[in-house]
This record gives structure tokens, C-alpha cells and sequence, in this order.
């Protein structure tokens, strides 16, 4: 054998290995390649809008509907999950077209909508803005959806001296925010980057303005009792409790012992004495049994001539008449000036002549 011979077969094995090898890498790349392909046309069901969705919609499962998709068409900031679409808000400034993908930024929890006031209101109702004093309020334990206790106070009286009472014995807060706007106790969706940042931020976060659902009454006398004097918030109990008066319990009581052992003719009697005795004792009103605090701030804010009768006496806009009776100390209220110029009120401001005159107006109307 040739030395020449030897090493062509010594050489033979390096020149095989090289283009095994490659064959190799070829396959794998090959394979690599089609299984990308496939994952790229692998179709994949993806929830889309099923209708057109506006600012700050909520979105019901009716509003979605399903489509086989290729894997490539969707972009990873879809969200695949129906479940965390359902019940979620299309976020301010956004619409979300029919058959259009549901994207994460476009979705929001209700607590995140900034204008959610208007929404939470029913009819004929208002979101209030009113900032709170923190030295006279729990402020600190304000929060959202929460019953408060609404009291007055001022020292500006014809008197000069101090009045206190409840404003609102019990009005809702819709929202609880600082002093830049942002909500208390809303949830913040800060990234990873910021969480610790804006988690110092949340408990930094000092109650500031609170927002009550009033209705048109209640934002007028919250609105005047703030420039009168001072509003201090307190906190009530979380329980509502439904029993009834235990004097209601006793008239119910009694009236089904009447109507068991009392013949119509009697009951009939009773009831004539009852009103005889009431209409005895019209000459001095009723007792008052309205809000105190709302009467003084009616008297202190409506300065109209036309809303006075002279000394003591109070006409509501809508006619009723209160008066503060000395010998019993307390108010007197008329529903309709008719029945308060039939009192004993009408006749001690005026003279005899007066007196005689007015009685036989009432004399002459009677008959």
C-alpha cells in the first residue's frame, strides 16, 4: 500500500463529520421553522366587542362574542379572558367599536372612572362637593358609600349667642378626596416600577373634600349652612334598625281593640270627641316638630320683607307660619295663613278696633 493510499483514508472521516453535522443544524431549523409557522396560523378564540361600547359603558356578556383568530393577529395586550372583561368600564376617552379586540387600557374598574359621580346619582339627585375641617370631623375614617351625621354650628345669631343642632341626620358620601382631586380610598394601578412610590402616596393622602348625594332641598341648606356657620361630619352607626316605635306598637295595639270590641256608633262618637278637642285648641297651632337647625337657617338667609309678619312670627316660602309662643316656650307652626289668622298669634298685634273688625270678616265668611 502507497503512503498516499493511507492518507486518503486518514482524511476520509473529517470531511463526513462537517457535513453531518450540518445536515443536523438543517433539520433543526427546518423543524424550528414549520413549528413557528404553525404556532403563527394556529388559530385561537378571542373575544371581541359584539357591539359598539362608549365612554364609560359597562360591558355585560351580551356585549361579547367569540372568533377563531390566527395566533400572529393578536397583539399581547389583549385581554383573552372573558372573565376579566365582564362587568369592567371602557375607560374616559375611549370607545371600543364593534369587532374590535377588548385591549387592557381600555377597561377600567367603576372606582377608576374620575367622573363616576354623575353616575352614581338617581334622578332629581346631586353630587354636593364640600370641604371638611379635620380638627371638628372624623375625617380620617371617611370613606366611600358611607352614612354621616351632618351638625351646625354658629355664634352669628340676632342673640349673640351659640346654635347647635342636626342639619342632616343622616346623608350618604359618594366620594371622599384630598387636595389635589384624586380619591382617598379609590384603588391606584400603579406599575411594578411605581408601586412602592405610590403606595407612600396613598397613605399620605389626607381627606379633604367629601362629596354627599343630596337632593335639591338638602344642597340648599348645606350650601347656606356653610356660609352661616360651621358643618362638622360624625360618624353613625352602620345599623339601620327597623323596629317600630313602641308607641306605634301601643296604637296599633289599641286600635285593632277598638275596631274588635267597639260598635261603629261608638267608635264614630270617640272620633267626634277626638276632633272636638283638637279644634279646641287650634287657637294656639301645633306644636313645631320640624328641623330646628333648617327653620334657623330659613330665617337667616331669606331677608324678603314679604317673608316676615311682624315680631316673632316666620312665613315659609310656601305659606306656612311659625311663631315662637312665650308662655310655652316653644314654636307654634300654621299650615296656611287662613288657620293661623284664626289664632290667638293674629289677634295680639292688633288693636280692639282691629280686633272686632278682623272677628267680623271671620264672622261674615263663616256664614
Amino acid at each position: 500500500m502507497s503512503k498516499q493510499s493511507a492518507i486518503k483514508r486518514k482524511r476520509k472521516p473529517t470531511i463526513i463529520l462537517p457535513i453531518i453535522a450540518a445536515m443536523l443544524v438543517a433539520s433543526l431549523f427546518y423543524l424550528g421553522a414549520e413549528k413557528r409557522a404553525e404556532e403563527v396560523i394556529r388559530p385561537m378564540s378571542v373575544p371581541f366587542a359584539a357591539v359598539q361600547l362608549n365612554e364609560h359603558q359597562q360591558i355585560r356578556e351580551d356585549h361579547i362574542k367569540f372568533k377563531e383568530v390566527p395566533a400572529s393577529s393578536v397583539p399581547p395586550n389583549a385581554i383573552l379572558d372573558p372573565a376579566l372583561i365582564t362587568g369592567k368600564y371602557v375607560s374616559t376617552k375611549n370607545t371600543i367599536p364593534v369587532n374590535n379586540m377588548f385591549m387592557q387600557e381600555h377597561l377600567v374598574e367603576f372606582e377608576d372612572i374620575p367622573s363616576r359621580i354623575g353616575m352614581m346619582l338617581d334622578d332629581d339627585r346631586y353630587g354636593l362637593t364640600m370641604r371638611v375641617d379635620l380638627e371638628k370631623s372624623v375625617a380620617n375614617s371617611l370613606r366611600d358609600n358611607m352614612d354621616v351625621q351632618v351638625r351646625f354650628f354658629t355664634r352669628n345669631t340676632p342673640s349673640g349667642q351659640a346654635f347647635e343642632g342636626v342639619l342632616e341626620e343622616r346623608i350618604r358620601i359618594l366620594a371622599v378626596r384630598d387636595s389635589t382631586g384624586e380619591d382617598v380610598t379609590g384603588p391606584i394601578n400603579p406599575s411594578s416600577a411605581e408601586e412602592e412610590e405610590q403606595a407612600q402616596r396613598t397613605r399620605q393622602r389626607v381627606p379633604t373634600v367629601v362629596v354627599f348625594d343630596a337632593d335639591d332641598a338638602q344642597a340648599s341648606y348645606l350650601l347656606r349652612a356653610q356660609e352661616l356657620g360651621e358643618l362638622n361630619i360624625l360618624a353613625v352607626s352602620e345599623t339601620v334598625e327597623e323596629s317600630l316605635d313602641p308607641r306605634e306598637d301601643e296604637v296599633v295595639s289599641n286600635a285593632e281593640e277598638v275596631k274588635d270590641f267597639v260598635d261603629e256608633e261608638t267608635l264614630t262618637k270617640e272620633l267626634e270627641k277626638i276632633e272636638e278637642e283638637t279644634n279646641a285648641d287650634t287657637g294656639h297651632g301645633e306644636k313645631f316638630m320640624g328641623n330646628a337647625v333648617k327653620l334657623f337657617i330659613d330665617a337667616m338667609t331669606h331677608h324678603l320683607e314679604s317673608q316676615f309678619e311682624a315680631g316673632d312670627t316666620f312665613v315659609t316660602l310656601s305659606g306656612e307660619i311659625v311663631v315662637y309662643d312665650e308662655e310655652l316656650d316653644e314654636l307654634r307652626y300654621f299650615d296656611s295663613r287662613e288657620r293661623y289668622l284664626g289664632s290667638k298669634y293674629a289677634l295680639q298685634g292688633m288693636s280692639e278696633d282691629e280686633i272686632d273688625e278682623h272677628l267680623n270678616r271671620l264672622t261674615g265668611e263663616d256664614n
